[in-house]
């Protein structure tokens, strides 16, 4: 069931994107996520600061851990987000997408990514694999924690 017909919704796609840009709040299956995120060719990854006290700790320690960024790096995917976290300078400094401040910067992004879009894919692909693939990471922690058992 996709969303349409709110005024906030609507007021994020222009006339030209109407019918190529869909809101749902069914969540997508998770052994059908890679296959949808493989069909893209550029990852979105905006969040909003939260200045309460009480929730930015948790918006800090887990709110930015639903691992959609390692799946765009992982499919090779350029990546845009804004400068609102610190996920800016990872990506700033994997050369694997673009970085903005507001989301009226997303077109000048998409453009300069087009432009290079093998440049950015190949980035993403190499910072996943060095810095982000939790797996190959883990792979030490399980060997040491073997070495350890009795």
């Amino acid at each position: 069931k996709m969303y349409k017909g709110n005024h906030l919704f609507d007021s994020l796609v222009s006339d030209d994107q109407r019918g190529r840009v869909l809101f749902s709040f069914n969540p997508v299956r998770a052994d059908e996520y890679e296959e949808l995120i493989d069909g893209a060719d550029v990852g979105i990854a905006f969040y909003l600061p939260c200045w309460v006290p009480e929730s930015y700790k948790n918006i800090e320690t887990v709110g930015l851990s639903s691992g959609k960024v390692a799946y765009y790096l992982h499919a090779g995917l350029p990546v845009i987000v804004n400068t609102a976290t610190t996920l800016s300078d990872n990506i700033c400094e994997g050369r694997c997408g673009i970085s903005v401040s507001s989301s009226s910067e997303i077109a000048g992004a998409l453009s300069k990514i087009e432009s290079n879009y093998e440049f950015y894919s190949n980035h993403a692909c190499k910072y996943f694999n060095t810095e982000w693939n939790f797996a190959e990471k883990f792979h030490n922690v399980i060997h040491k924690l073997h070495s350890r058992s009795p």
